[in-house]
């Protein structure tokens, strides 16, 4: 509150960000619905601030982990329960790019895994195996919350460094 020079300063750093320099004619950003102050304050026309307008609500999920697990209210699924949660997973993902769809074989395979991290590397490894035997794949996308460490391994240990580029004419 009251550095009005702070916010100006970051909105000014946001063009450099660009790819080339001037190659962005607009940027989108999202502030909270519930965070009056902001709110008033960008839209309100300060000089040297963007020129902000509510375009819309956007919804996000969020699930408090810790909490949750503490209070109980995280529980394993039943045997019988799976098929419906991986059915209602996959028609979720296949309405978004880059989400995995999920079967029942590779999620009990983690599952039983006494290190179920490791095990999940190792599902990932060997999707990415398989998917660089296909010809036209070019590379793969590996997204990973706060696992930076995990995706440099996965990234080595693919082999997909090593592997030999096609010559272009």
């Amino acid at each position: 509150r009251h550095r009005i020079r702070h916010l100006r300063a970051g909105y000014a750093s946001i063009p450099a960000l660009a790819p080339e320099r001037g190659t962005r004619d607009w940027w989108f950003t999202v502030v909270s619905a519930d965070n009056a102050a902001a709110r008033r304050l960008l839209e309100a026309g300060v000089r040297g601030l963007p020129a902000y307008r509510p375009l819309g609500d956007y919804l996000t999920l969020a699930l408090p982990t810790a909490r949750a697990r503490r209070t109980g209210a995280w529980t394993a699924l039943g045997a019988d329960e799976l098929p419906a949660a991986l059915a209602f997973h996959n028609a979720v993902a296949a309405r978004h790019q880059c989400a995995p769809v999920l079967d029942a074989a590779l999620v009990e395979r983690i599952g039983a895994e006494n290190d179920q991290k490791r095990a999940a590397k190792q599902a990932c490894l060997d999707t990415i195996r398989a998917l660089a035997q296909i010809e036209g794949v070019a590379g793969v996308h590996v997204m990973g919350h706060k696992n930076e460490d995990v995706l440099a391994e996965i990234i080595t240990e693919s082999g997909l460094r090593e592997r030999p580029r096609l010559k272009t004419a």
